[in-house]
């Protein structure tokens, strides 16, 4: 069976997860100390929180494979959660009248109880696995010890009830009993008994510090000399789901914590209170915790992951463990001229075929002699072969009303860096010629499917998946020979289409008038990429890096509007790029360029756009109407003023 192996599935999906673990891994989520980790969906934050999880160490022969050592070498216990499926939001409503400090400690007390059930289960399951070589005698001295100091108030089960035994499970049962009795107050306003109440007298986090102290001590009596070595990792995933409220509660619990109980927490955007706790004249600072960002990786760094990520893939359909991903070995080093010249050989039109002679005459000419055989030869830069002809700089050259320095001009001796500056027209270029003649964009190469990915791991596998399907081949066939443009160019098609379709299931509110806003500033982004007067499409290359600016009034008059957009970019369709109280900076992900026939590298020029519009837009149920206004204010801006830059100057001139 020739399944796919780039096939993506949600972690909670799999079987048993493949695990790649990024070099930095160590660095950046190993140290014992609190950490937020923040990245739009996809980047692969569940798999990093689980890779710490105890449970994935001790039965992942992938995790296992990609750490190389073992998994409890340095004596941590990672336990994992997700925010999502706890009542964390009855405690809003029903606190809502209550004083800063019990808004802070009823679900404080909460989260402790989970966790500490949580390492309670773990920290006896790696006993029975001796993983932990604990005596039954010093466990249960431990929790007797726990038990004391909990039920120093009151016995909660009575004088005549059995009380839950002095071991590991007892204490988690007694942890789940807590956490019962706080979620039958808040979804059902049920009176807290005595024995829970008595926390409410000691500070934030209290209860896992007490007894996360205590089970410390307990694992430190696996150490050989007994020192204070292992501590605890309480791992919290989709902490966007938290309100403001619970923010400050989540700060509290980290601002408070000591060893040997840390927290790291996942958000898919940056916390909108990632300081304030409740504690007066408290805050937290970076230095209380540590902000992984990973959504700032550069192209060299996903590459990166991305061929880990497709290597333990195949590594486990074949079952050879020495086979390497390289993406530029699959699918094949980008040339735009190449894409250009399959346009442009099959094309009738007359200025196809004058453009195409006047490629192939200026590769003659003493400017690119020399330029093509000494371009950048690292990674996975754009390269034109010899003999390829040189279609994008005869079309700049063409519009642009250039001509090419002879060596007796002074501008020669730069010439390196005049070609460079054709470079970095070369996809506006692409763009327009496409657009001059009528023909679709063709996508194709390692450089177009990482970018087009936009950082997401998700939106790269689904790249690779259809890519797959398209060429027939069997995966080792596959990884060793590269699919023609044709294929690749009708998988990357389908793969962003499948991402806009995909709308829907996503989980975005309002999906109709999310998708009116996605599919509105995407074709505006085609738009101003590819027509405008003159030569603007050429002079400012690939806009539509969408700005608004609003006042108080329009941000509470658009709020519903700003949250779609804010939905929007969570869900993976746009990408927010800076936020404040009066402006927002966005764009669409470049995952759904090929659908529509935009630039594969995104947006980097500013277009000023108005929340009116944009709000006008996902009002407009009738299609013709829709199409009509998007196309009116895409050719507006379009005819905006863009940010310009002669194409021949230097710094320093």
């Amino acid at each position: 069976m020739n399944s796919s192996p780039f096939e993506p599935k949600r972690f909670e999906y799999e079987g048993q997860h493949l695990y790649f673990l990024p070099s930095n891994f160590s660095e950046l989520l190993e140290p014992p100390s609190p950490a937020y980790l923040v990245g739009s969906r996809g980047t692969g934050k569940t798999t990093l929180l689980k890779a710490l999880a105890w449970n994935e160490r001790l039965s992942n022969e992938s995790l296992k494979r990609q750490l190389g050592h073992d998994a409890f070498s340095k004596e941590y216990i990672g336990v994992y959660l997700k925010l999502p499926e706890y009542v964390l939001n009855a405690f809003d409503a029903r606190l809502a009248s209550e004083s800063d400090l019990s808004r802070a400690l009823v679900p404080g007390i909460y989260l402790d109880a989970i966790a500490l059930q949580l390492l309670s289960d773990a920290i006896a399951e790696l006993i029975s696995n001796n993983v932990l070589r604990i005596s039954a005698d010093d466990e249960q001295a431990c929790v007797a010890e726990v038990f004391a100091h909990l039920w120093r108030a009151t016995n909660p089960y009575g004088r005549h009830a059995s009380r839950p035994s002095t071991t590991l499970k007892g204490l988690s049962q007694e942890m789940r009993r807590i956490q019962t009795a706080l979620a039958d107050y808040a979804v059902h306003g049920r009176a807290i008994d005595a024995s829970v109440e008595q926390f409410l007298t000691a500070q934030c986090g209290q209860l896992g510090r007490d007894v996360g102290g205590k089970l410390g001590d307990l694992c430190n009596r696996s150490t050989e000399d007994g020192t204070a070595s292992w501590h605890f990792k309480v791992c919290m995933d989709e902490g966007e789901c938290l309100s403001v409220a619970h923010q400050r509660v989540l700060n509290t619990l980290v601002r408070l914590s000591k060893w040997p109980l840390f927290h790291l927490v996942s958000f898919v955007r940056r916390p909108e209170d990632p300081s304030t706790t409740y504690v007066p004249n408290l805050s937290l600072s970076d230095a209380d915790r540590r902000l992984v960002l990973l959504d700032q990786m550069n192209d060299k760094e996903f590459r990166s992951l991305a061929e880990g990520v497709s290597t333990v893939r195949i590594q486990e359909r074949l079952k050879d463990f020495t086979v390497k991903f390289d993406a530029i070995a699959c699918l094949g080093r980008l040339s735009i001229n190449q894409l250009l010249l399959s346009i442009l050989s099959t094309s009738e039109k007359a200025y196809a075929k004058k453009l195409l002679k006047s490629a192939r005459e200026i590769a003659k000419e003493p400017f690119f002699a020399n330029l093509l055989e000494n371009q950048p030869p690292s990674g996975d830069d754009e390269q034109d072969t010899a003999g390829t002809p040189l279609i994008y700089q005869a079309y700049l050259l063409d519009k642009l009303r250039v001509g090419l320095p002879e060596p007796s001009d002074p501008k020669w001796m730069r010439r390196a860096q005049q070609s460079a500056n054709l470079r970095k027209k070369m996809v506006a270029a692409y763009l327009s010629l496409c657009a001059e003649l009528g023909a679709d964009v063709r996508y194709a190469s390692a450089k177009m499917v990482l970018q087009m990915s936009d950082l997401c791991i998700r939106d790269y596998l689904n790249f690779l998946h259809e890519i797959f399907v398209e060429s027939k081949l069997p995966v080792r066939g596959f990884i060793e020979q590269t699919p023609s443009l044709k294929v690749q160019d009708a998988a990357i098609k389908r793969a962003s289409l499948n991402k806009r379709n995909s709308l829907r299931e996503s989980g975005v509110l309002s999906p109709t008038e999310a998708g009116r806003i996605i599919d509105a500033l995407a074709e505006i982004t085609r738009i101003v990429q590819t027509t405008g007067p003159g030569k603007a499409p050429l002079e400012a290359t690939e806009r539509g890096l969408f700005t608004v600016d609003f006042s108080e009034g329009e941000r509470k008059t658009y709020a519903e509007l700003l949250a779609l957009i804010r939905d929007a970019a969570e869900a993976g369709f746009l990408v927010v790029i800076q936020e404040g109280s009066s402006s927002k900076k966005f764009r669409v992900h470049t995952s759904l360029s090929a659908a529509y026939g935009f630039s594969y590298r995104g947006a980097y020029y500013n277009t000023l756009i108005s929340l009116r519009e944009i709000d006008e837009i996902r009002h407009i149920a009738d299609p013709k109407r829709f199409a009509h206004t998007v196309k009116r204010i895409g050719e507006r801006l379009a005819g905006g003023k863009p940010e310009t830059g002669s194409l021949f100057v230097t710094e320093g001139e």
